[in-house]
């Protein structure tokens, strides 16, 4: 390298004398070869390893989590080796795979958090679908989102600067990941540059209104509870609760195009029995229908009646929160 500062030799990258390639390549660019040198300094493994920590010491950059790019072109163990090498921080791999039983292989064996493809390609078939054909409880079907199949090993997110493939809608795709299970990841486009943190003011619309759900009523991290999974157009599920102050909350998605949609559900939940629930979150695109759901009572067994207006969502909990 012309700087100097860079001493590897061709055994840093493949082919070499050692190891001939890894899982694959990027581009055309040189393909570094983390397999050569034994650890020793002088080589990309425990290089890249010493500069990560001098990323992440707050003399420095100050990092305190890792996204692990492209990783179908390294092996998994490398991913796992730096992360524990780093203090095992949290760590975020781009596997761009749709198959949840594939993402579950890679997470497992990288010891690290996976971003959720399967649950962004279902969620787009639904939001793109403006007509109302698609079908709703594919969001919580394992084989359709590794969120509902590994949620503690799951980032779910509805767009990136890499793939923004739902069109339509988006806002019934960022209310099943904001109050679902897994570590939800919000795009920075449309939160300030698309205009979704708020949706134009209204109190109860938008991104904002969402994040403080999850983090207020859910307690940040939502144990979830199915409560209505057998309509196409109408998914109803609910957060348990952790507190008085983070009581939990039922959440109802509507894929219809025109009409409002609901259920009597039953509610496991004791923070939300014997109380009025409050809409708290709503939103829907279609002209005259983007106003708040009516407050509903939920009786001591935890039966309450929901609803949300067309191509939207509505989140209820406990009333003067």
């Amino acid at each position: 390298m012309a700087s100097g500062k860079n001493k590897w030799t061709y055994k840093a990258f493949h082919p070499n004398g050692t190891h001939s390639a890894d899982p694959g390549v990027f581009g055309g660019f040189a393909d570094l070869c983390f397999s050569t040198g034994g650890g020793a300094a002088g080589y990309p493994y425990a290089d890249m390893k010493a500069w990560m920590n001098w990323l992440k010491s707050t003399t420095n950059a100050g990092f305190s989590q890792w996204r692990f790019d492209y990783v179908k072109g390294i092996y998994p163990w490398v991913v796992k080796d730096m992360k524990a090498g780093t203090g095992g921080v949290f760590s975020v791999g781009e596997y761009w795979e749709s198959n949840t039983s594939t993402l579950d292989w890679w997470a497992n064996e990288a010891n690290a958090s996976a971003f959720d493809f399967a649950l962004l390609y279902t969620m787009a078939d639904i939001c793109n679908n403006s007509s109302g054909g698609g079908y709703l409880p594919n969001l919580i079907d394992y084989s359709k989102s590794f969120a509902a199949k590994n949620p503690l090993r799951a980032v779910t997110f509805c767009g990136n600067h890499d793939t923004d493939p739902i069109v339509r809608d988006k806002m019934l795709a960022y209310a099943f990941s904001l109050t679902y299970q897994g570590y939800p990841m919000i795009w920075w486009k449309d939160y300030f540059d698309y205009g979704l943190a708020t949706l134009g003011g209204q109190w109860g619309n938008g991104l904002k209104q969402l994040v403080w759900v999850r983090g207020k009523l859910g307690g940040a991290a939502p144990s979830i509870q199915n409560l209505k999974t057998n309509d196409g157009d109408c998914l109803i599920y609910g957060a348990y609760g952790k507190s008085t102050s983070s009581p939990g909350y039922i959440v109802v998605l509507n894929d219809n195009a025109s009409s409002w949609k609901g259920s009597w559900v039953t509610t496991s939940n004791s923070y939300l029995k014997g109380k009025n629930l409050k809409c708290y979150a709503w939103y829907s695109p279609v002209s005259g229908q983007n106003y708040q759901p009516a407050t509903k009572w939920c009786d001591s067994i935890g039966k309450v009646e929901v609803w949300a207006p067309p191509r939207g969502y509505a989140v209820y909990s406990v009333d003067g929160l």
